[in-house]
């Protein structure tokens, strides 16, 4: 399992502060979805707020989170604080896209762009690994999180990008 994000990148990039060093191999926003070693972002928004999820993504297996507000954190739970974890998620994007070697293929339009981009996914993967954006993350939230995600090792990612209004993408 290779290491997609840990502290030192995120101080470096957000200026997050935190109170141990970690590494992750991936990042997730949704508690239920967490895989061990994931770092947890716990977005704060309208109808909920992640920073009330952290428990069950340590207890998921998050080896660390990104948070925005105080929490009273167990002093032994990873974490890395932030001024904003939805623009630090758009900060990390920017940053793997940088790092990365891969192929980017932007799928947009009104109708048609899952299956247009799983098609992609499922032809690609039969030559060279390949990522995609899981369901329809298409969205200001979807976008740079499924970047956030994507394996330095890829050769190709497929990203399904929507909008909502003028100027978006």
């Amino acid at each position: 399992m290779s290491i997609l994000w840990n502290s030192t990148t995120l101080k470096k990039i957000a200026n997050a502060e935190g109170n141990m060093v970690w590494e992750a191999s991936g990042i997730e926003i949704d508690s239920r979805k967490i895989k061990k070693g994931d770092l947890f972002c716990a977005i704060k928004g309208v109808n909920h707020n992640g920073h009330d999820y952290i428990k069950a993504a340590i207890n998921n297996g998050a080896v660390a989170c990104l948070v925005s507000e105080k929490t009273k954190l167990n002093s032994n739970i990873a974490f890395s604080k932030v001024k904003n974890v939805l623009n630090t998620i758009e900060l990390m994007a920017k940053d793997l896209r940088n790092r990365s070697t891969s192929k980017f293929i932007a799928i947009t339009g009104s109708v048609g762009k899952t299956g247009t981009k799983d098609m992609i996914k499922m032809a690609f993967s039969k030559i060279a690994k390949t990522h995609a954006n899981e369901s329809s993350y298409n969205n200001y939230i979807g976008v740079p999180l499924s970047l956030s995600k994507t394996p330095i090792d890829t050769n190709f990612c497929i990203l399904e990008v929507g909008m909502n209004k003028k100027g978006e993408i």
